[in-house]
């Protein structure tokens, strides 16, 4: 067993998921080789340490060598700290969901985070406005994941193009 986590409750009543070491092991890889994560990234820690995003934000960057920058709790609901912090420790990845992406996207300093190569949504939908306003506003790759918790984090990753 690598860690127990709890799903988000959508069928009523959260529950504990207990994922082992092979499942978590397999996405960390294959997430490492598929981003190009390497020992000069920096991968920004917003996800609350409820949700499984967090368990790949802290492991992608410990197995790959890349730095984790650690945001303060619930940095990511005040933009003008996550933007501050994102140019200040020249963060590569983002991961976040579409909503603070939305709201990072509208903040006039978000055109700032020249360092960001990636940035990584899931666990809501993302628009096709969405998908646009972020070529047009930033020059690195977006990617809509996605992955219920049972199965250690994603299953399916989606390498989003300007008009796609």
């Amino acid at each position: 067993l690598a860690y127990v986590i709890y799903t988000s409750g959508s069928t009523g009543k959260p529950k504990g998921v207990m994922n082992i070491h092979r499942g978590i092991c397999n996405t960390i890889k294959y997430t490492i080789g598929h981003y190009n994560i390497t020992s000069e990234d920096r991968i920004l820690q917003i996800i609350s340490l409820s949700f499984d995003g967090s368990v790949w934000e802290i492991f992608s960057s410990l197995i790959s060598g890349a730095s984790l920058v650690v945001a303060k709790p619930d940095g990511y609901k005040d933009i003008d700290y996550l933007i501050d912090l994102i140019v200040q420790e020249q963060v590569t990845y983002l991961t976040c969901v579409p909503s603070i992406l939305r709201v990072f996207l509208q903040h006039p300093k978000s055109k700032d985070c020249h360092c960001l190569k990636r940035v990584i949504v899931g666990g809501e939908a993302l628009s096709y406005e969405l998908n646009q306003r972020f070529f047009q506003q930033l020059n690195c790759e977006l990617y809509n994941a996605y992955g219920p918790t049972e199965v250690a984090v994603e299953t399916t990753i989606w390498c989003c193009q300007p008009n796609s």
